[in-house]
């Protein structure tokens, strides 16, 4: 069977309560490959890119705010079905490490496209010509 990316990020309130180990811990023992990870720090347009679909929404610039107020982890997922079974996986590590309903420690995309794109925005030069599988 085929195996589906998926993009997942920890948030800044993780990374700064050193759950990054026992958050990586939960995603291998759910079956997902880690095909890519990085440290990096987020800017306002990366994160106005990441959020655009809550763009207008009234809390917009808080998440914006949110997301670059430290370092993340980026990572790129590989399972079947990686889409819903990452938002299986997010939902309970949100129960277990989310300070608050913004500080929820971990993002993860919600469909196929948000996945790709998100990957390429994370993982893809600016200026790449590489193309992602459609």
């Amino acid at each position: 069977m085929a195996r589906d990316l998926t993009f997942a990020m920890i948030k800044p309130d993780a990374v700064q309560q050193k759950q990054v180990g026992a958050i990586i811990t939960m995603v291998e023992k759910a079956g997902f490959t880690i095909r890519a990870m990085r440290l990096t720090q987020l800017t306002l347009e990366t994160a106005g890119t990441l959020y655009q679909a809550h763009k207008g929404r009234s809390y917009y610039e808080l998440m914006c705010a949110f997301i670059v107020s430290g370092p993340v982890v980026a990572m790129v997922l590989e399972k079947e079905n990686a889409i819903v079974e990452f938002d299986e996986l997010k939902e309970s590590t949100r129960r277990r490490f989310a300070m608050s309903r913004t500080h929820n420690a971990i993002h993860g995309a919600d469909t196929v496209e948000a996945a790709y794109r998100e990957i390429a925005m994370l993982f893809l030069p600016p200026t790449s010509t590489n193309a992602l599988p459609s």
